[in-house]
Formats: structure tokens, C-alpha cells, sequence
């Protein structure tokens, strides 16, 4: 979900965006819930995803409030 402002309207990921949401998930180490389905996540798993999903935009500036 993270790399949607670089997709088209209506598009699939590009190879490109897999890439880049699968590495940041191996780095942050979640990458055993890539299967699941969001709604599937517990509340722990859902703020882990949260964190990476920012990651994924490559934004230069990232303002957090109460990291956990």
C-alpha cells in the first residue's frame, strides 16, 4: 500500500514497487505476514505494517508521533 502515490490510477504494482516493499520488509523483518491479509494482522503485526507501509513512499521527511 505504501508505493500508491508512484502508481497509476487503477494500476498493479510494478515490479519496481515489489522490490522495493519487499526489501524494506526483509529489513524490518516482516516479511512472514506478506501472505496475509491486513485484516488478518493482530493489533502488534498491524503497527509493525504501519511503519514499513511509510518507508515503502521514500519520502526524504517522515514526522511520527509516539513510536511504538
Amino acid at each position: 500500500m505504501g508505493r500508491h502515490p508512484y502508481m497509476h490510477r487503477f494500476s498493479y504494482p510494478s515490479g519496481k514497487d515489489l522490490k522495493i516493499v519487499d526489501g524494506i520488509m526483509e529489513v524490518i523483518r516482516i516479511h512472514k505476514s506478506k501472505a496475509k491479509h491486513i485484516t488478518e494482522l493482530s493489533g502488534g503485526e498491524k503497527q509493525r505494517v504501519v511503519f514499513p507501509r511509510a518507508l515503502a513512499q521514500k519520502t526524504r521527511v517522515l514526522k511520527m508521533d509516539e513510536s511504538t
